[in-house]
């Protein structure tokens, strides 16, 4: 028996179980972008409650933009309908959408989150709106989705794989969901099916 760990070693574990975990859900992003592209992906339906999960993703995202000495604030419009997709799909676009933008907020930025009803390709939808960080103004969205593309320096809340892979992710997981990712010049917008939008599709059919 050595003893308890010191700080030092518990700390250098710490930081090595969150390294492991980052590298394993780099690997997932990466198996789910090969079947997305060889069409082997299956969503199973689902509902999920998006102000719930985007609440929670908010606090820990929060924690990360105060560390590098930003803020993200969240705007939840009341009584919103759940969204009709996968939860595991659902997180893992919230997810990533946050990483990336949150990842490159700069000191004293502030990045404004908004979840409200919206209308996507003349259907109702959920929209998740997220301020361009300033790292990133002024980029088109070719210069965005580009795989290759990653903003110099240090972002370790950031994907691993990289800012314009993480945002193809999301866009290809969205539209398998039945939504989509916009790219706005001011803003992230990110469109979840709703419930009674699929409802209304199967009854007129």
């Amino acid at each position: 028996y050595l003893g308890p760990a010191g700080g030092t070693q518990r700390a250098r574990a710490a930081e090595i179980m969150e390294q492991a975990k980052r590298l394993l859900s780099a690997v997932e992003d990466l198996d789910t972008a090969a079947r997305i592209e060889t069409d082997r992906l299956e969503l199973a339906p689902g509902r999920v409650d998006a102000g719930a999960l985007i609440a929670q993703l908010h606090q820990a995202y929060a924690r990360v933009a105060q560390q590098r000495g930003a803020e993200i604030r969240l705007d939840a419009a009341a009584d919103l309908p759940p969204a009709e997709v996968e939860p595991a799909a659902a997180e893992r676009m919230v997810a990533r959408l946050l990483a990336a933008t949150v990842g490159l907020a700069e000191p004293g930025e502030t990045i404004m989150a908004t979840l409200d009803r919206g209308v996507f390709e003349g259907a109702p939808v959920l929209r998740l709106a997220l301020d361009r960080p300033r790292a990133v103004a002024g980029l088109d969205e070719r210069a965005l989705l580009d795989p290759g593309y990653s903003p110099e320096g240090d972002w370790p809340a950031a994907p691993v794989l990289g800012l314009g892979f993480a945002l193809r992710l999301v866009r290809n997981l969205a539209e398998a969901s039945g939504g989509g990712l916009e790219i706005g010049e001011r803003a992230f917008l990110l469109h979840l099916p709703l419930t009674e939008q699929r409802r209304e599709a199967g009854g007129a059919a």
